[in-house]
């Protein structure tokens, strides 16, 4: 009757670290989605205006004052290709130019140095219209 007592409290054990796990794990990823959230606030003070049919610029406001950067690509999980902001000071608004865009478009995400490694940017396609026709 002793050793089955035993395997009992195990169990329990057992099931008390698979349980702190889980709300560990719960905590961790509720912190994410809200830090995430708070990140993006800020994304309706974003703009793209085209020069050129092949040229942008994109225009975006952050939390802080960073250095800020594109990262895009043909592709959406292709190798990116970065393009820091257009002034080397930290600031609040940041303005990025990218040129030979192809008529497909690229896939982009705006980052600003220093954010946690728990922010995942929104990535969007930047492609020309054709309003610049008009």
């Amino acid at each position: 009757m002793k050793n089955f007592k035993r395997g009992r409290k195990k169990i329990k054990r057992k099931s008390y670290i698979y349980i702190l796990a889980g709300i560990i794990l719960l905590s961790l990823s509720l912190a994410i989605i809200l830090e995430n959230r708070s990140a993006r606030e800020l994304e309706i003070y974003t703009e793209i205006s085209f020069v050129t049919p092949k040229d942008a610029i994109v225009f975006w406001k952050s939390k802080d004052s960073t250095l800020g950067y594109v990262k895009y690509s043909e592709k959406r999980f292709g190798k990116k290709t970065t393009v820091l902001q257009t002034s080397s000071e930290p600031g609040e608004i940041h303005v990025v130019f990218i040129e030979n865009i192809p008529k497909e478009g690229v896939y982009f995400k705006k980052v600003n140095q220093g954010e946690g490694i728990f922010i995942f940017p929104k990535v969007e396609l930047l492609k020309y219209d054709g309003s610049l026709d008009e």
